[in-house]
């Protein structure tokens, strides 16, 4: 077993410019061998979805498939590869979209196959091109070998990794797959979860033991915050899966916490490189405790959130609300992002998205219609305009003052916290404040925590 390979995640948006195809290309060299996993642009997924919507709805759709021709066309011209490929995607597209507005629908199984087009062209495209560099490059439709339970979405995990390494036992040359692709057990084409491509790439790690993962993106590693908002703040060097975990929880949009599990389990590294920057070493991402700088890693913050309030003196002690709380919740799909409740039990808090609120009320005050009726719970409410902020670190543990020194700040700068709760592990510290508030509150609690971080000093 060939344990020196690597598994690279390339994202889209590497056919916006012939220059950084031919940036990849020199990566890839470097690289070998290599399993190349490729994403494509988000602009074409979107593209395909909005098609589908028009083709639905008896409406014109076929500009937005000329308009996805086209552009993959010039790429495909621009790197001086055969369109043959790109020709035959494009028809079936056109004869899958053409079946749709007959009868008016779209059924969950040609949504799944006709949004892996958009992979299917890019990685076709990509292999292409490496290929003219690189005879020995292989190309291999992976998603066959990533067996999925429909109703569930949830990964087979070891007939997928047998699979995997069916499909791929020769190690010693480099290999191009689509990402974000799978079948169901039924065999059906399916998509994967937001950011499927990372979890492709993540999945071909565990199955073949690779040394590491490099995700490749325009993004700039990962930052102690949100650069867009903190000015100040800076690229994280090493930061430990958990760490990642709570921060892609809050907002850092990185790689979905789910992707990560694979390689975790293994101890694989994984590395967030930036595609504009290949020489800098980017984020490095390990399962295991990294010894921090200071003693908060970084900051992450979800907008647009509503705090829901059940309340009621007579809840003290009263059995199963909180059970029939979350199954109110549950039967509506709603996704609940933060938990308070007192000690009196008189009051449970939930934070959920906005677009959320209304069914989560419709459907709290139906479950707890004989407990509104009894005058067990005397209100259901909610409030908007509110954003989280989670404060997370492996150092925050059984380090005394932190909640302190966060809330001082923010009562010295005159912000109103409406919630706060903070988990065991006592890694992350989360409050509610309002939206308006926001990115003030990261400002003062970055430059209160990372001030010194010139002089190496965190206490």
């Amino acid at each position: 077993m060939n344990n020196t390979m690597k598994i690279l995640k390339f994202d889209g948006v590497i056919f916006h410019e012939i220059q950084l195809m031919r940036s990849v290309a020199s990566i890839v060299t470097r690289s070998k061998p290599a399993v190349l996993v490729v994403s494509s642009l988000e602009e074409t997924k979107k593209s395909l979805v909005r098609a589908m919507q028009n083709a639905e709805k008896g409406a014109n759709y076929t500009h937005i498939v000329r308009t996805i021709h086209t552009h993959y066309k010039n790429v495909a011209q621009d790197l001086s590869v055969s369109q043959e490929s790109l020709h035959q995607s494009i028809q079936v597209i056109d004869e899958l979209l053409h079946g749709i507005s007959l009868i008016k629908e779209c059924s969950l199984r040609s949504y799944d196959y006709l949004i892996g087009f958009g992979e299917r062209i890019a990685t076709d495209l990509f292999f292409r091109f490496l290929k003219k560099m690189d005879n020995s490059m292989r190309y291999i439709d992976i998603s066959s070998a990533i067996i999925v339970e429909r109703h569930k979405k949830s990964v087979l995990f070891e007939k997928t990794y047998r699979a995997i390494r069916g499909m791929i036992k020769n190690r010693s040359h480099s290999v191009v797959v689509p990402g974000g692709l799978a079948v169901s057990t039924e065999g059906d084409s399916i998509t994967l979860m937001e950011h499927g491509a990372d979890y492709t790439a993540t999945l071909l790690a565990r199955a073949l033991r690779a040394q590491a993962i490099e995700f490749w993106s325009n993004r700039e590693m990962l930052f102690s915050a949100d650069p867009q908002k903190v000015g100040d703040a800076f690229v994280i060097e090493k930061i430990s899966v958990a760490e990642v975990m709570e921060l892609s929880h809050f907002g850092a949009k990185i790689i979905h916490p789910r992707t990560l599990i694979p390689a975790a389990e293994k101890s694989i590294s994984i590395y967030l490189r930036n595609i504009y920057s290949p020489m800098h070493k980017g984020t490095i991402i390990m399962n295991e405790e990294v010894v921090q700088p200071f003693l908060i890693t970084g900051l992450a913050s979800i907008q647009d959130v509503v705090l829901i309030n059940i309340t009621g003196d007579a809840m003290v002690g009263a059995v199963g609300i909180s059970e029939r709380v979350f199954s109110a919740l549950k039967s509506v799909a709603v996704n609940i992002m933060m938990i308070i409740q007192s000690s009196s039990e008189h009051n449970i808090s939930l934070v959920c998205c906005s677009h959320d609120e209304k069914k989560a009320i419709v459907s709290l005050r139906q479950f707890l219609h004989e407990e509104v009726k009894d005058k067990v719970i005397r209100k259901v409410s909610s409030q908007k305009g509110l954003e989280i902020i989670a404060v997370v670190g492996n150092n925050m543990k059984g380090s005394p003052g932190i909640a302190g020194r966060i809330f001082h700040v923010l009562g010295t700068n005159k912000i109103n916290v409406v919630a706060i709760a903070q988990g065991a592990h006592e890694m992350n510290i989360s409050f509610v404040v309002k939206k308006e508030d926001a990115i003030c509150a990261l400002h003062i609690i970055h430059k209160e925590f990372f001030q010194k971080r010139h002089v190496g000093n965190y206490n």
